[in-house]
């Protein structure tokens, strides 16, 4: 039962030397483990983010085929007040005519009834001088 006090310590170093070396391959795998977890979290919020933003533009796109058409069909509409527009061109001039003409009269008018007020005051006035 004499053992030589070096194979004792070498037995001791060896039986001591794997637990620290275990520690730091779990360490290394709990390491391991949390920092693909982390990246696996950020993949994740970076495809969340991604699939949000097709989202985005799907909704976009179909806003704008919206106003597209709208646009569109104001476009046809505006055609057809033009085409309505030059239909009525004529009848508008022939209208602002009459309207001129009709200005015309009336200043005639006017100056027909100031004519016939003042021929009136004439024949009062001569009518009292002869009566």
């Amino acid at each position: 039962s004499t053992q030589n006090p070096v194979e004792d310590s070498t037995v001791q170093i060896t039986n001591e030397v794997p637990e620290p070396r275990d520690q730091l391959l779990e360490v290394t795998r709990t390491m391991f483990t949390n920092i693909a977890n982390y990246l696996r979290s950020e993949f994740s919020v970076t495809i969340d983010d991604y699939k949000l933003l097709e989202v985005m533009n799907k909704i976009t796109t179909a806003k704008y085929s919206e106003m597209s058409d709208t646009a569109g069909a104001l476009v046809v509409f505006m055609q057809e007040i033009v085409k309505k527009y030059n239909e009525l061109e004529p009848s508008l001039k022939k209208i602002d005519e009459v309207d001129k003409s009709l200005e015309e009269l009336e200043h005639s008018v006017a100056l027909l009834d100031e004519y016939t007020k003042r021929l009136e005051w004439k024949y009062k006035t001569l009518y009292d001088k002869l009566s």
